[in-house]
């Protein structure tokens, strides 16, 4: 059975952002009122409730890469593995740890999607505002907090440091820090740092990161991990029940891929993999004989698909 990302579009959902945004802005203006002078901060707050919105809206090869679309139209939960075994991680809370987390998962696994999916659950079911990072635009110009800082002040023009720490240890927001393995090295020892801090210093602010494996992140002591599980088989099926609305070339790209070569049917297990399997299929498809076949055919797709659009990364396909 295919598990969509919710049974609610970004739109049907909109409505529950507003409303948690709005409880959660009613709690913190009353607090900043008691502490500090804030004439900007507003209870209805359209800018909160956009950038929320926004998680939910990627630019993907596989749809195209001209616009953002929808994550609820591609998007498949995958299995991961946790210190209790194999499960499916619905929401943040389902998570059996009270440390921060780390989302360990290979080039293609979908991590970055996995966490789209994740904060995009904190405000129904956690009632938590998600403040979502890409790690890879920390540059010498910005820092972590100085990104974090961006995000926050769209919420409000008129905001202080010292208001955002209290933001971030008030336990109403939850932080989403994406590939660390994407930052430039230059930054990762400054990067590390910081993050330790806030795991060491924000004792009620639910925090994850998401890396892929044996990178720095991985030895901190204020993290457990989780790992995002290969695909199999019916992994493979669910996906392409998702991605291909046909029901007859859904039937002979499963077949296709039932009577490939282990070595073949070895490389598809990841989203990334059988995306762009499904976009040579929809382009001009001849089933690979063998390895190097198979990645000739892919080869042409991403070439083609790159020359539509030269800004999309690979790993956010699907």
């Amino acid at each position: 059975m295919t598990e969509p990302i919710t049974s609610l579009t970004l739109f049907a959902l909109r409505p529950i952002f507003a409303e948690v945004a709005k409880n959660i802005n009613t709690f913190l203006s009353n607090e900043f009122k008691k502490r500090w002078n804030l004439k900007n901060y507003s209870i209805d707050n359209i800018q909160l409730i956009d950038s929320i919105e926004k998680i939910g809206l990627v630019k993907t090869l596989f749809t195209g890469a001209d616009k953002p679309v929808d994550i609820n139209s591609f998007f498949y939960l995958p299995w991961v593995t946790t210190k209790n075994g194999i499960t499916k991680i619905k929401s943040l809370n389902e998570i059996p740890t009270e440390h921060s987390v780390l989302v360990e998962a290979t080039v293609g696994q979908g991590k970055s999607i996995l966490m789209r999916y994740l904060a995009l659950q904190e405000p129904e079911k956690n009632k938590r505002i998600p403040i979502f990072i890409e790690l890879k635009n920390i540059s010498k110009e910005k820092n972590l907090n100085q990104l974090i800082k961006d995000k926050i002040i769209s919420w409000t023009s008129d905001i202080t440091d010292e208001q955002i720490k209290y933001i971030l240890q008030s336990g109403k927001v939850s932080l989403f820090l994406d590939a660390f393995d994407e930052i430039s090295k230059d930054y990762v020892l400054d990067t590390f740092s910081t993050i330790e801090c806030f795991a060491l210093d924000y004792k009620d602010l639910k925090l994850i990161v998401s890396s892929r494996p044996d990178h720095d992140i991985k030895f901190s002591n204020y993290f457990e991990a989780f790992s995002v599980n290969p695909y199999d088989e019916n992994d493979q099926k669910e996906l392409i029940n998702i991605l291909v609305p046909d029901s007859d070339n859904r039937k002979i790209l499963i077949s296709s891929i039932e009577n490939s070569t282990p070595e073949i049917k070895n490389i598809l297990t990841t989203p990334l993999m059988i995306g762009l399997y499904i976009k040579k299929f929809n382009i001009d498809f001849t089933p690979p004989e063998n390895l190097t076949s198979f990645y000739k055919n892919l080869f042409e797709v991403v070439a083609k698909l790159s020359l539509k659009s030269k800004h999309v990364f690979f790993s956010e396909l699907v």
